[in-house]
């Protein structure tokens, strides 16, 4: 049976009030990563549950870990070259250094900056042109609107279909071979969480850990 190891400590203390320039950055890798877990979590457990290529959260999660995983890798780029920071990175053991900078390697890899770019923060206005063209004619969807106080006014059903066209457009030949490209999706995804867990590790370990005794 695995150990588990819990500590308690006063936050403003570790993280030295928010003074700390250094701590601040890791406070900041530390969000992510539980942000990118989650994500994560929730990505495997829609794409089980989901219908072949009609479910729409998947591509929820899809979008937010391409976003999380690009706002991590910005945050340890910032982190690895910020010079005030160079003492605190020197101590580190020449195979702890190796393993952040593959994981940062990793997170900016040509392919995934290629997916950020298409389907995370900036949705090319192209590719969602693609994705309307892959339905072609007889694609229906839908939108509703209520006037009920304890409800969201307007959902808009038509809008992840479309995205999910963009989806299919981009990476399966057909809707039918779709869930298995959701699954390849989630796999190289989970393959990044590896780097990117054990970037976090080690800066939690050297640099939070011990003040958490």
């Amino acid at each position: 049976m695995p150990r588990r190891i819990t500590r308690v400590a006063d936050l403003c203390k570790v993280f030295e009030g928010g003074a700390s320039p250094l701590m601040n950055e890791v406070a900041t890798v530390c969000i992510l990563y539980e942000d990118f877990r989650y994500e994560l979590a929730n990505l495997k457990r829609a794409i089980e549950a989901a219908s072949v290529g009609k479910d729409q959260e998947p591509y929820y999660w899809i979008r937010r870990s391409l976003l999380t995983m690009n706002e991590f890798g910005k945050r340890l780029n910032s982190l690895l070259t910020n010079q005030a920071h160079e003492k605190a990175f020197d101590a580190l053991r020449k195979d702890q250094r190796d393993a952040l900078t593959a994981a940062r390697r990793a997170i900016n890899r040509s392919s995934l900056e290629t997916l950020r770019n298409y389907f995370g923060g900036h949705l090319d206005p192209d590719l969602i042109g693609n994705g309307l063209k892959f339905y072609g004619s007889d694609a229906f969807s839908k939108m509703t609107w209520t006037d009920s106080r304890d409800e969201l006014q307007l959902s808009l059903d038509f809008a992840y279909d479309i995205f999910r066209g963009a989806f299919a457009g981009h990476f399966a030949p057909t809707v039918d071979k779709l869930q298995d490209k959701l699954q390849a999706f989630y796999v190289d995804m989970g393959e990044l969480f590896g780097h990117i867990a054990i970037a976090t590790f080690i800066l939690v370990h050297e640099f939070v850990w011990v003040k958490f005794g």
